[in-house]
C-alpha cells in the first residue's frame, strides 16, 4: 500500500532542508532551477509538526486521471516518472555549497518551495506553491511596520510566508497529489490531460454529446489546460 509507505516515514528524525524553485518553459517543455537553505531549530520543529499533522489526516489514495478528485481524507497518486517530478528530485539530490542561497533575492519571486526529508536512503518532498509574500511586487506602495513599545516602527525585513500545509508530497517512485491544479501547473502535466482526453472522447457516454468532436479535440490539444 502506497499510502502506508508515506505513513511510515521517519519525520522526526529526518534531515530537513528547504528547497525554492523557479520554472520556465523553453519550447513548451518546463525547465526548473533551484537553490536549497537551512532552517532554525525552531522553524524545523514547526515545519516536522506541520507535515505530521498534514499526513494524519489521510485514510485512501486513488488513481490520478484527467476526472479524478480528491477529498479532505484522500490524496491522488501516480508515479513520479510519469511527470516532472523527477526533474525536482534530481535537481535537489545536487546539495551542495554551489546551490545554497546566499542572497535575498536568491528566494524572492520563487514558485514553489519543498521541505525536503531524508531519513536514510529515503527522501520525501513537501511542495507548496508560494504566495504573494514572496513576490518582490508586493512592497510596491507599502511600508511594513512593527508594533514595538506601544509605537509602530518601520521594519523593512523581508518575510516569506511558510504555509502549514502542502500541495503535493513526492516519495520515491510516487507523487501523493493533494491540491490537483496546483500539481498540474507546477509539473507542466499537460501530456496526462490529452491522453486522458483522448480516451475520454472515445467513450460512448462522453462522445454522444457532440455531433462532431474534432474541433474540441483541436482546442484541447493546442491550449493549456
Amino acid at each position: 500500500m502506497k499510502l502506508k509507505e508515506l505513513q511510515d516515514f521517519d519525520i522526526q528524525s529526518a534531515t530537513l532542508s528547504v528547497w525554492v524553485f523557479r520554472k520556465q518553459t523553453v519550447k513548451s517543455n518546463p525547465v526548473y532551477r533551484g537553490k536549497w537553505i537551512t532552517v532554525v531549530p525552531e522553524l524545523k520543529t514547526e515545519l516536522t509538526e506541520f507535515i505530521c499533522a498534514e499526513r494524519g489526516k489521510y485514510t485512501e489514495t486513488i488513481e490520478y486521471s484527467l476526472l479524478a478528485q480528491n477529498n479532505e481524507a484522500s490524496l491522488m497518486l501516480i508515479g513520479s516518472g510519469e511527470t516532472s517530478a523527477v526533474a525536482i528530485t534530481a535537481l535537489s539530490a545536487d546539495q551542495t555549497q554551489a546551490r545554497k542561497v546566499k542572497e535575498i533575492k536568491e528566494l524572492a519571486n520563487c514558485d514553489f518551495y519543498s521541505v525536503k526529508l531524508v531519513s536514510g536512503d529515503t527522501v520525501l518532498h513537501c511542495v507548496k506553491k508560494t504566495d504573494l509574500s514572496w513576490a518582490t511586487k508586493k512592497q510596491s506602495g507599502l511600508r511594513s511596520v512593527v508594533f514595538k513599545n506601544n509605537k509602530l516602527k518601520i521594519d523593512d525585513t523581508p518575510r516569506f510566508n511558510i504555509a502549514k500545509d502542502f500541495d503535493f508530497y513526492i516519495l520515491g517512485d510516487n507523487v501523493f497529489i493533494k491540491n490537483k491544479k496546483t500539481f498540474e501547473s507546477l509539473l507542466s502535466y499537460k501530456k496526462a490531460h490529452l491522453t486522458n482526453f483522448n480516451d475520454l472522447v472515445d467513450e460512448p457516454e462522453f462522445s454522444q454529446l457532440f455531433t462532431d468532436a474534432g474541433p474540441l479535440k483541436r482546442y484541447v490539444g493546442t491550449n493549456a489546460m
